[in-house]
């Protein structure tokens, strides 16, 4: 049976919006966190940061599952002000994310049944 347990920690001092296909859709709070587990065997999230709820300014997306592995992507900003870092673990394999462009970070055979999604944003 899949299950994905995904934490996301905000350590910025914007709104963090997740929301996606599955029931759970976030607004994280600047300096806030929280956890779901997914079971199902696919997972779209758009992640959006803003200063003020839905005026997104940097957006990326989290995909996850059976058959799509583990993708992740802060989203795109200006490459002279990478001011929101990334730094992530996916079942004990660690990446940060501190310039534009996302990564495959598990392989769909390597996340199978599922496992865990670890991500911190941190403002820098």
């Amino acid at each position: 049976m899949f299950e994905a347990n995904v934490s996301i920690t905000n350590n910025t001092e914007y709104h963090l919006t997740i929301w996606g296909d599955g029931p759970h859709k976030f607004v994280l709070e600047p300096f806030s966190n929280v956890q779901w587990v997914s079971s199902e065997t696919s997972n779209i999230k758009d992640i959006h940061f803003s200063q003020d709820p839905n005026v997104f300014f940097v957006s990326g997306e989290i995909i996850f599952g059976q058959n799509d592995g583990v993708y992740l992507n802060r989203g795109y900003m200006p490459e002279d002000n990478q001011f929101i870092e990334m730094i992530t673990n996916v079942n004990g394999k660690e990446w940060t994310q501190n310039s534009n462009g996302g990564n495959l970070i598990l392989q769909p055979k390597e996340f199978q049944n599922g496992g865990n999604i670890s991500l911190i944003f941190n403002q820098r």
